[in-house]
C-alpha cells in the first residue's frame, strides 16, 4: 500500500478517518472512524504519535551532556546518597 503523501495527503501520518476514506474509494464499503480504529488494533495496528523535536535540536550538544555531563551529575548524586 502506499503511504499517505501518495494518497493525497500532505504528512506521512495515518488518522482512522484517513483509513476510512481509503477503504471507501478502494472498495466501496463506509464504516465509522470508531470502528476502524478497532479493525485496524485487531490486525495488530498500534495507535503511535510521533515525538516532536525542535528545529533548533543541537544533536551534538546533546551527544556531550550524555557522554560528558551526566555521568558527573550522577557521579556527584551517588555520592551523596
Amino acid at each position: 500500500m502506499k503511504g499517505p503523501i501518495s494518497n493525497g495527503y500532505p504528512n506521512e501520518l495515518w488518522s482512522t478517518y484517513r483509513v476510512l476514506e481509503i477503504i471507501r474509494k478502494e472498495f466501496g464499503v463506509t464504516y465509522h472512524q470508531d470502528y476502524v480504529g478497532t479493525l485496524l488494533h485487531q490486525l495488530g495496528f498500534s495507535y503511535q504519535k510521533p515525538k516532536r523535536r525542535a528545529l533548533e535540536r543541537d544533536e551534538n550538544a546533546i551527544e556531550t551532556w550524555k557522554t560528558e555531563t551526566w555521568p558527573g551529575i550522577k557521579k556527584s548524586a551517588g555520592k551523596r546518597a
